[in-house]
């Protein structure tokens, strides 16, 4: 989202447009979605964005078939830019994440 140009967002399928450019989900992340809210399982979502604000919306913008919001579904966000370069992996979002759920790392997908 970082590398778009900003709102205004719009969603057409898989395809997020942007004011400078635009996105597009991997194919599966649309089914994923559906299946994790069929699961009723618990979902998080782990970004190093440096516009937090901008990947909430487009995560507000975009809906499983059931019509619920990629957001809504997202109880955990872990989306924001690490200040030190030792603490840029994805694995120290995944720890946060782990931590505020209540888990151990190894037991999430």
């Amino acid at each position: 989202v970082d590398l778009t140009g900003g709102p205004p967002f719009t969603v057409d399928g898989r395809r997020v447009s942007a004011k400078d450019g635009g996105l597009e989900l991997f194919p599966d992340v649309p089914n994923i979605f559906d299946w994790l809210e069929a699961s009723e399982r618990r979902v998080a979502v782990a970004s190093s964005t440096g516009r937090g604000d901008w990947a909430e919306k487009v995560l507000s913008m975009l809906q499983t078939q059931r019509g619920s919001t990629f957001a809504s579904l997202a109880a955990v966000k872990e989306m924001h830019r690490a200040e030190t370069v030792a603490n840029r992996s994805k694995a120290v979002h995944l720890k946060r994440i782990a931590e505020r759920c209540g888990c151990a790392p190894e037991d999430m997908v």
